[in-house]
């Protein structure tokens, strides 16, 4: 059995005069920590997560202008700045002027790129402590900016793009913050190319992908297209045979349908949503894996690996399904792609043919390109009239992934819960039931964004909250179906008092200091070495607080 600590625990004084530290992870669905809690909207939070499991979360502050911020956490989830995080970017805007990017690299650093309203878009790198290394303006001019796109590249480089007119820009940016020479741009007369997402290649290239408008027709058909650029931003993968890039999907008038008979019957052929930019993972080894959802005909989800030497794992115009049979339309896909098995997983919001009914599946497309959990994937929720939302898949290392979205209540039009379940490697659900609320609170939700920890475990921020005075939430899921902090985790660096995500020798240490203190934290175990608290500080409190820590967190 393992004890996870509730937040409301999270302040108690021990003899030494140190405290265990505030706004860690709860282990209360209806009462998970603020990333930010100040006032108006607090929206567009992103997480970059870091190899010993601690990890940051960056947002927009929209009464400030959607200003950018940022708050450092450990493992545990435990703020390691200010609460409310620290300014990064002052920009003064009316509304969102697109997105904006957060990485991190193997030292801890992290680094964010954002259009600024003076036309310019800024890098930022931010150190461990809070404090920028350096900030630099990476736009050659300071035209009108859209959004920014960011990878952080193999060679030390840092890549950044942005949409800019009828065409988006790509820059590279030495590891000191200085801009290089040199800015390549995108372009296609007649298909406006917009940007959806950077990630690294190998040998210091950059992949992007975009979408790609049949016509610059608001109305339009749209196809995604990427391509890997080397360290002079030169193509390396083929291009199609009209326009830059190489199609990923791409159905055109008269191709086949990729479930069932028949064929694209549209003048413009398929088309993924109008205002849909996918993100896209790299595969480790030089190469891309992408996922999306169609708009048009079928309607379903796939999945497309691209090699480091530009051969599509499956060559066809729209990749591979994540279906054999045509259960329905289906949205909101997602994928996590195991570098070490080939694997990819995947989950996707399905529908009726009337949208309204809505349901949660997933897939995992094994290595050999088969479909491991079945012609129709692994059902999380089945169709009915509470309406999910943002679905994220969260692979876990030891094999299966989380499923993680909203879902909305009775009178409720947007989302109304958080909510997350576990599949194994073979597809099956782990827990009873097989979905968990992780934030129950019914208010308003929007802009989940999760990421899995080195131990298998998930961690998700989110907006909660009405329109106007939404905070940012941050919340975590284990693989036993537990949120919260592990109660065994007491102890920092040097035996300080309070959780860091870690079991070590500075956990023993703070649990003697407790004990001695008769600290209710130190209160582990009843009669007979049953886990649970007496009021009583004896050797049966040892004997639960050695057996919790030696059966781990996840």
């Amino acid at each position: 059995m393992k004890k996870y600590l509730s937040a409301s625990l999270a302040a108690i004084t021990l003899s030494a005069g140190s405290t265990v530290a505030l706004g860690q992870f709860s282990s209360d669905p209806a009462s998970l920590p603020a990333v930010s809690d100040a006032a108006g909207d607090q929206t567009l939070s992103k997480i970059a997560m870091l190899a010993d499991g601690s990890f940051y979360v960056s947002w927009n502050d929209a009464a400030t202008g959607y200003d950018v911020y940022l708050q450092r956490y450990n493992a545990a989830g435990v703020e390691q700045w200010a609460h409310n995080g620290v300014l990064v970017g002052d920009r003064a805007f009316a509304g969102i002027s697109g997105d904006y990017e957060l990485r991190a690299d193997a030292a801890g650093n992290a680094y964010l790129a954002f259009p600024q309203d003076n036309g310019n878009t800024r890098l930022v790198k931010m150190t461990p402590a809070g404090t920028p290394a350096w900030s630099s303006i990476v736009s050659p001019d300071t035209t009108s900016k859209i959004g920014a796109r960011m990878a952080l590249l193999s060679d030390g480089a840092i890549a950044v793009g942005w949409l800019e007119g009828a065409s988006f820009r790509i820059r590279r940016v030495g590891a000191d913050g200085t801009p290089m020479a040199g800015t390549l741009t995108v372009s296609e007369t007649g298909h406006n190319p917009s940007l959806c997402d950077l990630q690294p290649g190998d040998a210091g290239s950059v992949i992007a992908l975009w979408v790609r408008p049949f016509s610059n027709s608001f109305g339009a058909s749209r196809y995604l297209r990427a391509q890997k650029y080397d360290q002079n931003l030169s193509p390396l993968w083929p291009d199609a045979a009209v326009g830059p890039g190489m199609s990923i999907y791409e159905p055109v008038q008269g191709t086949p349908l990729p479930l069932g008979g028949g064929t694209y019957t549209n003048a413009q052929g398929g088309s993924i949503q109008n205002g849909y930019f996918p993100y896209f993972q790299p595969d480790g080894a030089g190469g891309a894996v992408f996922c999306w959802y169609e708009n048009s005909m079928t309607r379903t989800a796939f999945v497309q690996q691209v090699s480091a030497a530009g051969v599509k794992r499956w060559d066809t115009p729209y990749g591979r399904p994540l279906t054999d049979a045509n259960t329905g339309p289906k949205i909101s896909a997602s994928a996590d792609y195991d570098r070490t098995t080939g694997e990819i997983y995947a989950s996707w919001i399905e529908t009726n043919g009337t949208q309204n009914q809505w349901g949660t599946s997933a897939q995992k497309v094994a290595a050999d390109g088969t479909l491991a959990w079945g012609a129709t994937g692994s059902v999380v929720a089945p169709l009915d009239t509470n309406q999910e939302a943002f679905v994220n898949t969260v692979r876990r290392p030891q094999g299966g992934c989380y499923v993680i979205g909203f879902e909305g209540r009775p009178s409720i039009s947007t989302s109304g819960v958080a909510q997350a379940a576990l599949l194994n490697a073979a597809g099956a659900p782990a827990w009873t039931p097989v979905v968990h609320e992780v934030c129950s609170d019914t208010s308003a939700k929007g802009r989940l964004w999760t990421a899995g920890t080195p131990t298998g475990g998930a961690v998700m921020t989110f907006s909660n909250g009405s329109g106007g005075n939404a905070d940012l939430l941050l919340g975590n899921i284990r693989a036993d179906d537990t949120q919260g902090v592990c109660a065994a985790d007491l102890g920092g660096v040097g035996g300080l008092a309070g959780p860091d995500g870690l079991l070590n020798n500075n956990d023993f240490v703070v649990f003697i200091d407790f004990f001695f203190a008769a600290n209710p934290l130190a209160d582990f175990g009843s009669t007979g070495g049953i886990p649970g608290q007496d009021g009583a500080f004896d050797n049966n409190d040892f004997v639960v607080f050695i057996d919790e820590f030696f059966a781990g967190c996840d």
